[in-house]
């Protein structure tokens, strides 16, 4: 399984809650933006099928002064 790190701005988030009777679904979508790719992260993110599960850290970048 390949893993990289790619730096990224987040663009929009949309939590979407549903009702369905009894039972509830939350689907979440980040729309990301401004991504910097090296020619390693893209080999790495070609080899992700597009209904794969993948694990996601957000953190937060400390700006430079």
């Amino acid at each position: 399984m390949p893993k990289t790190n790619v730096l990224v701005k987040v663009k929009k988030i949309d939590i979407l809650n549903k009702v369905l009777g009894a039972d509830w679904k939350q689907t979440i979508t980040l729309i990301l933006e401004e991504i910097e790719l090296t020619d390693a992260n893209l080999i790495a993110i070609r080899k992700f099928r597009p209904d794969e599960e993948v694990m996601v850290n957000l953190s937060t970048m400390q700006l430079s002064m």
